[in-house]
């Protein structure tokens, strides 16, 4: 390539972080995926603690509310309990949506796409 080891550090070194960086990712992403929202996981007490409601009165929203979210067209499969769930624990604590990766097993972008499908859905 017509350089000596001198001028190639600079190369090594981003390389490096690279490889961090890309590894960093790939952790996170399987943390994600072990994890998704199963509300029967959930004691009364980490329910009321994490959305405001016990498992079975948010099993009543969803019913009372009639909750239906379409989200075809960003290709996301997602149940009214999720839904709800999601809803209510944005509301309820002030967070971002990287902090809710791990609890509901999805990417912040899908996150927010449910989250604000929620509220369209609400509102009509």
């Amino acid at each position: 390539m017509g350089m000596d080891l001198v001028d190639m550090a600079w190369l090594v070194v981003r390389y490096r972080q690279a490889q961090r960086e890309v590894s960093l990712s790939l952790e996170r992403c399987r943390r994600i995926r072990a994890a998704s929202l199963h509300l029967n996981a959930f004691s009364t007490q980490q329910s009321l603690s994490l959305f405001l409601f016990s498992p079975v009165h948010i099993g009543h929203l969803v019913n009372m509310l009639q909750i239906y979210v379409d989200l075809g067209e960003a290709r996301l499969s997602v149940t009214p309990i999720e839904c709800i769930c999601l809803f209510l624990r944005r509301l309820s604590s002030p967070c971002r949506w990287g902090d809710l990766e791990e609890l509901f097993g999805r990417s912040s972008t899908a996150l927010c796409i449910i989250f604000y499908a929620t509220v369209e859905g609400m509102m009509h």
